[in-house]
């Protein structure tokens, strides 16, 4: 199964970037993945790291795309999704922010 993980970056500045840390959702996914799971194809985008942008020609050949977000990148969270679901992939959210708005989040996963 090929799975990439995808962490938009902010417009603007934030405590991730100023202070470089990337959260660890998606590490943790992916680990809990390819430790239950064989024949696992994973790939982490975290935009917040400089000079990682995602690959969407590898993006959109996935079978799950995961995408985590904060209220700062949810928009760009969402176009990503809509994105995804356009090409017939489907989308995981997770996040601070599309757990409080489920309801929103689920117009786009």
């Amino acid at each position: 199964m090929k799975i990439r993980y995808i962490e938009p970056k902010p417009r603007g500045a934030t405590i991730y970037e100023i202070a470089n840390l990337p959260k660890l959702g998606l590490p943790l996914l992916a680990a809990i993945a390819r430790n239950t799971y064989d024949d696992m194809d994973q790939h982490i985008y975290c935009e917040l790291i400089r000079g990682v942008e995602v690959d969407w020609d590898d993006v959109l050949t996935s079978d799950l795309v995961c995408i985590s977000t904060t209220t700062n990148t949810t928009l760009e969270g969402y176009r990503y999704a809509d994105r995804c679901r356009a090409a017939g992939i489907p989308v995981l959210f997770g996040g601070s922010h599309v757990t409080f708005m489920s309801h929103e989040a689920l117009q786009h996963a």
